[in-house]
């Protein structure tokens, strides 16, 4: 069985927050585009988030991207999604903290939503994990401040692209599924 320790010999692991896949899942569908979003803020996000999934998984510029069982439950994970369903749960490596020391650390949260305290103790319980991307940064903080370890970072989807330095022009690492409705779209997800 693999282990998160091995992933991150090559490349450093992050671990991605339920509304991060949330956004994917949405963006990702074919049915969305960015001229149909009113809101900026909310246009940013969706594009963002597709972008990470389409460039962010790659050895050199980009993390191994993981998620939680919990972030992941009820969402279209079978292995026709390939907008999340191909980002692994943490909890199926060999040295993923067990759910009790999850729950353990995650009581420890005050003031964090479920989702947020589970994948923030999920990311701290693994030495491997150096990134955790959510929507809002601020879901993140809590009763103890400057309790991260240095190797830990939480960061909006926004800032995770910007770190991934997509050139304009460039052409993605994960290829569209050409039966997706997704590939009959001009690419907007490719920056200009």
């Amino acid at each position: 069985m693999a282990t998160v320790g091995d992933l991150s010999s090559s490349r450093d692991v992050a671990i991605l927050d339920r509304a991060v896949l949330l956004l994917m899942e949405e963006a990702l569908t074919g049915s969305w585009t960015p001229d149909k979003e009113a809101d900026d803020g909310r246009r940013a996000a969706l594009v963002a988030a597709a972008q990470l999934r389409l460039y962010g998984d790659r050895d050199g510029r980009g993390w191994f991207l993981l998620t939680t069982v919990t972030a992941r439950a009820g969402m279209g994970t079978d292995d026709e999604s390939w907008t999340i369903g191909f980002i692994p749960p943490i909890e199926s490596f060999e040295d993923a903290p067990t759910a009790d020391d999850v729950a353990g650390q995650r009581a420890l949260f005050d003031g964090l939503d479920h989702d947020a305290g589970r994948t923030l103790a999920a990311a701290l319980l693994t030495p491997a994990v150096t990134v955790v991307v959510t929507d809002d940064v601020g879901r993140y903080k809590h009763q103890r401040p400057h309790d991260l370890p240095e190797r830990l970072e939480v960061i909006d989807v926004e800032t995770a692209v910007k770190r991934l330095g997509i050139t304009p022009g460039e052409q993605p690492f994960v290829d569209i599924p050409a039966t997706h409705p997704l590939a009959e779209l001009d690419p907007w997800w490719v920056p200009g």
